[in-house]
């Protein structure tokens, strides 16, 4: 997801992430590859991913069949 699309969608619902909160959302293609690949997750799998965010690292799981 570009970061462009992210702060569309973001504004979109009306969602204002709250840093005291620790509220950060990940826009990057390539780190959410990265980390999902260091999980050398396979179909096998089953993840539950806690505070997805908007979806960029699920969207990068779901390809790898977990």
């Amino acid at each position: 997801m570009r970061k462009t699309e992210l702060k569309r969608i973001i504004k979109e619902i009306g969602l204002v992430p709250k840093k005291h909160r620790g509220q950060n959302f990940l826009a990057s293609e390539a780190i959410a590859e990265r980390i999902v690949n260091a999980a050398s997750l396979s179909e096998k799998d089953c993840v539950v991913e806690v505070g997805p965010g908007l979806g960029v690292v699920t969207e990068k799981i779901l390809k790898k069949g977990a």
